[in-house]
């Protein structure tokens, strides 16, 4: 059954719309300053509120070219989200909203898979740390699917021992089900 409105994560600016006027970018609001970009792969009966074109975050920084997919599915019953790309300050946002969409559906079960994502900063941890307390909220589990490089991101921070850290998608969906 679908909640009427998801749980609040504390901490972040509320969406696209706030980031784009910060930003000063026109266009309509939820998708402005997107232009278009569509990377955002969701199926539609995993998350029919998100059906359609999504955008992907791209942003000129400092030089360098920042960009992150977002994808949404289903593995053996358990909800997925697989962010594709680097989890930092300027692409934070549409990971945010991505987690707030998945969580807001009343799953009680969450896996996200950071499997592609190369590099994440201390954004990412601390959307982490929100997620984590949304679903704690609702009485429901976060598991993260890791590289190894990321795995130890969370090792360095401890979150690992917040929640389980798994090696691939198979993992979390076995404990999840042992639970």
């Amino acid at each position: 059954m679908r909640q009427q409105a998801g749980p609040e994560i504390a901490g972040f600016g509320s969406g696209a719309g706030a980031r784009d006027r910060q930003h000063g970018d026109a266009g309509d609001a939820g998708n402005a300053g997107y232009a278009g970009n569509t990377g955002y792969a969701v199926s539609e009966d995993v998350l029919p509120d998100l059906r359609g074109p999504r955008p992907t975050e791209t942003s000129e920084a400092v030089g360098m070219r920042h960009q992150l997919e977002i994808h949404v599915d289903r593995v053996d019953g358990v909800l997925v989200v697989a962010p594709v790309g680097e989890i930092d300050i300027v692409t934070g946002g549409l990971f945010l909203e991505s987690l707030i969409a998945a969580i807001s559906t009343g799953e009680s079960q969450l896996i996200i898979d950071l499997g592609r994502v190369p590099f994440m900063d201390s954004t990412g941890l601390t959307i982490f740390l929100s997620a984590d307390r949304a679903m704690r909220a609702v009485d429901g589990q976060l598991h993260v699917v890791a590289n190894a490089e990321i795995a130890e991101v969370f090792e360095l921070a401890r979150m690992d021992e917040m929640f389980p850290v798994h090696a691939d998608i198979a993992a979390a969906v076995a404990q999840l089900e042992r639970a």
